[in-house]
């Protein structure tokens, strides 16, 4: 069963970083990843002249889609791609407590745009290089596919200046 993983990881970077669909560039770029070393997330986290969010896109394994023909004489089947897009967001300074709604306001706010974009039909069909993602839709959907896909603040490391969230999802590809 072929999956374009690949071009599936490569159209939701280019989501994010503005280079198809509606997103502004320079909000999100990719470079920050779970397990990075602090000293090297907090070096890609201060570069906040190119991106105010730093993400990383996790493709999970597929399982088969309750929409599947069971038939071993089916020529194509559909699958389910769970995707977690981990975002970081650099802080200038430690915040203080006046602060922080605010930050964590402008952070959900610009998550909860990125979910619209990821959500919108056809926007993930294929990369701005018309590689084919294979994607029913063209969309990201929720995990339990009934809307757009969720997102959540996972850690506030104020220490650190900076906070972790997470969007979550998943596609359905059409595989043969």
């Amino acid at each position: 069963m072929a999956i374009a993983t690949a071009a599936i990881r490569t159209a939701v970077s280019e989501l994010l970083e503005g280079d198809i669909g509606d997103l502004d560039a320079g909000t999100f770029a990719e470079g920050a990843f779970d397990g990075q070393p602090d000293a090297a997330k907090l070096a890609v986290l201060r570069q906040t002249s190119t991106a105010s969010h730093w993400f990383d896109v996790v493709i999970d394994d597929h399982e088969t889609h309750e929409s599947s023909s069971l038939s071993n004489r089916a020529t194509t089947r559909r699958v389910t791609v769970p995707i977690a897009i981990e975002v970081w967001t650099g802080l200038a300074t430690e915040a203080q407590e006046d602060d922080r709604a605010e930050l964590l306001a402008s952070i959900t706010d610009d998550l909860e745009t990125a979910c619209q974009a990821l959500s919108e039909p056809s926007a993930l069909d294929e990369t701005s290089a018309a590689v084919a993602t294979g994607i029913v839709g063209g969309l990201m959907r929720d995990r339990d596919h009934g809307g757009q896909p969720s997102f959540q603040i996972v850690e506030e490391r104020w220490d650190k200046r900076w906070v972790h969230s997470r969007i979550e999802g998943a596609v359905i590809v059409g595989a043969t």
